[in-house]
Protein backbone atom coordinates (compact mmCIF):
# COMPACT_ATOMS: atom_id res chain seq x y z
CA UNK A 1 0.00 0.00 0.00
CA UNK A 2 2.97 2.47 0.43
CA UNK A 3 3.34 2.30 -2.73
CA UNK A 4 -0.16 3.96 -3.78
CA UNK A 5 -0.58 6.68 -5.95
CA UNK A 6 -4.20 8.27 -7.36
CA UNK A 7 -4.73 6.89 -11.02
CA UNK A 8 -3.16 8.31 -13.89
CA UNK A 9 -4.83 11.75 -14.35
CA UNK A 10 -6.59 12.17 -10.89
CA UNK A 11 -3.50 13.50 -8.95
CA UNK A 12 -4.28 16.90 -9.29
CA UNK A 13 -7.99 16.49 -8.35
CA UNK A 14 -6.62 13.95 -5.50
CA UNK A 15 -4.47 17.07 -4.10
CA UNK A 16 -7.61 19.51 -4.78
CA UNK A 17 -9.74 17.39 -3.02
CA UNK A 18 -7.46 17.37 0.32
CA UNK A 19 -7.16 20.76 -0.03
CA UNK A 20 -10.47 21.70 0.07
CA UNK A 21 -11.14 18.86 3.01
CA UNK A 22 -9.27 20.09 5.13
CA UNK A 23 -10.04 24.21 3.81
CA UNK A 24 -13.70 22.94 4.79
CA UNK A 25 -12.97 20.81 8.08
CA UNK A 26 -10.59 22.74 10.01
CA UNK A 27 -12.54 26.14 10.01
CA UNK A 28 -15.96 23.89 10.78
CA UNK A 29 -13.45 22.32 13.60
CA UNK A 30 -12.31 25.67 15.10
CA UNK A 31 -15.73 27.02 15.29
CA UNK A 32 -16.74 23.84 17.14
CA UNK A 33 -14.09 24.62 19.62
CA UNK A 34 -14.16 28.08 20.33
CA UNK A 35 -17.92 28.79 19.66
CA UNK A 36 -20.17 25.44 20.32
CA UNK A 37 -17.61 23.60 22.48
CA UNK A 38 -18.21 26.17 25.56
CA UNK A 39 -21.87 26.11 25.50
CA UNK A 40 -21.86 22.27 25.17
CA UNK A 41 -19.27 22.26 28.72
CA UNK A 42 -19.62 25.38 29.59
CA UNK A 43 -17.38 24.82 33.19
CA UNK A 44 -14.29 22.68 31.47
CA UNK A 45 -12.15 22.44 34.44
CA UNK A 46 -14.75 20.00 36.34
CA UNK A 47 -15.83 17.97 33.32
CA UNK A 48 -12.31 16.98 32.74
CA UNK A 49 -12.63 13.94 30.55
CA UNK A 50 -15.67 14.99 29.07
CA UNK A 51 -14.01 18.12 27.59
CA UNK A 52 -11.49 16.05 26.01
CA UNK A 53 -14.04 13.67 24.16
CA UNK A 54 -16.50 16.77 23.08
CA UNK A 55 -12.98 18.64 22.01
CA UNK A 56 -11.79 15.15 19.87
CA UNK A 57 -15.19 15.85 17.95
CA UNK A 58 -13.13 18.42 16.11
CA UNK A 59 -11.01 16.07 14.71
CA UNK A 60 -14.49 13.74 13.76
CA UNK A 61 -15.30 16.96 11.63
CA UNK A 62 -11.81 17.46 9.56
CA UNK A 63 -12.27 13.85 8.43
CA UNK A 64 -15.73 13.42 7.79
CA UNK A 65 -14.93 17.09 5.71
CA UNK A 66 -11.56 15.32 4.38
CA UNK A 67 -13.18 11.88 3.48
CA UNK A 68 -16.29 13.49 1.66
CA UNK A 69 -13.85 15.39 -0.95
CA UNK A 70 -11.65 12.31 -1.45
CA UNK A 71 -14.79 9.90 -1.51
CA UNK A 72 -16.21 12.23 -4.46
CA UNK A 73 -12.77 11.94 -6.42
CA UNK A 74 -12.46 8.27 -5.88
CA UNK A 75 -15.63 7.44 -6.77
CA UNK A 76 -15.28 9.11 -10.42
CA UNK A 77 -12.60 6.24 -10.89
CA UNK A 78 -14.27 3.42 -8.84
CA UNK A 79 -17.51 3.22 -9.51
CA UNK A 80 -18.38 0.72 -7.23
CA UNK A 81 -16.32 2.62 -4.46
CA UNK A 82 -17.85 2.10 -1.02
CA UNK A 83 -17.69 6.42 -0.12
CA UNK A 84 -19.87 6.28 3.09
CA UNK A 85 -17.59 3.74 4.52
CA UNK A 86 -14.33 5.92 3.70
CA UNK A 87 -16.08 8.80 4.99
CA UNK A 88 -17.05 7.03 7.75
CA UNK A 89 -13.37 5.69 8.36
CA UNK A 90 -11.65 8.97 7.84
CA UNK A 91 -14.13 10.48 10.16
CA UNK A 92 -13.25 8.17 12.98
CA UNK A 93 -9.80 8.87 12.33
CA UNK A 94 -10.08 12.14 12.74
CA UNK A 95 -11.50 11.24 16.07
CA UNK A 96 -9.29 9.11 17.43
CA UNK A 97 -6.16 11.39 16.28
CA UNK A 98 -8.02 14.29 17.80
CA UNK A 99 -8.01 13.08 20.82
CA UNK A 100 -5.09 11.21 20.89
CA UNK A 101 -2.89 14.80 20.22
CA UNK A 102 -5.28 16.22 23.08
CA UNK A 103 -3.75 13.54 25.76
CA UNK A 104 -0.62 14.08 24.22
CA UNK A 105 -0.84 17.92 24.46
CA UNK A 106 -2.50 17.52 28.31
CA UNK A 107 1.19 15.48 28.92
CA UNK A 108 3.47 18.14 27.55
CA UNK A 109 1.40 20.67 29.33
CA UNK A 110 2.42 18.85 33.10
CA UNK A 111 6.53 19.53 31.59
CA UNK A 112 6.07 23.28 29.40
CA UNK A 113 7.58 25.43 32.60
CA UNK A 114 10.36 23.22 31.97
CA UNK A 115 11.14 23.33 28.37
CA UNK A 116 11.04 26.60 25.88
CA UNK A 117 7.95 27.09 23.48
CA UNK A 118 9.76 26.40 20.94
CA UNK A 119 10.62 22.92 21.74
CA UNK A 120 6.95 22.40 23.14
CA UNK A 121 5.62 23.65 19.45
CA UNK A 122 7.91 21.39 18.12
CA UNK A 123 7.23 18.23 19.72
CA UNK A 124 3.30 19.13 19.76
CA UNK A 125 3.84 19.38 15.66
CA UNK A 126 5.44 15.91 15.54
CA UNK A 127 3.33 14.10 17.79
CA UNK A 128 -0.19 15.96 15.88
CA UNK A 129 1.60 14.86 12.05
CA UNK A 130 2.66 11.14 13.32
CA UNK A 131 -0.74 10.16 15.03
CA UNK A 132 -2.70 11.97 12.66
CA UNK A 133 -0.58 10.28 9.78
CA UNK A 134 -0.75 6.81 11.11
CA UNK A 135 -4.69 7.21 12.15
CA UNK A 136 -5.66 8.47 8.81
CA UNK A 137 -3.85 6.54 6.96
CA UNK A 138 -4.48 2.89 8.63
CA UNK A 139 -8.38 3.59 8.72
CA UNK A 140 -8.30 4.19 5.17
CA UNK A 141 -6.03 1.41 4.00
CA UNK A 142 -8.73 -0.69 5.74
CA UNK A 143 -11.28 0.63 3.71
Amino acid sequence: MADWTPPQGNGPRWIAACVVGLAVGLPLATMWNVVLLPQAAPEPGRLGMLVMVLRALAGAIVGGCLGLAQAVVLRRTYPGFPAPFWIGATAAAGYIAAFVTTVVYAILVRWAAEMPILVFVLIGAVATGVISGLTYGIAQARV
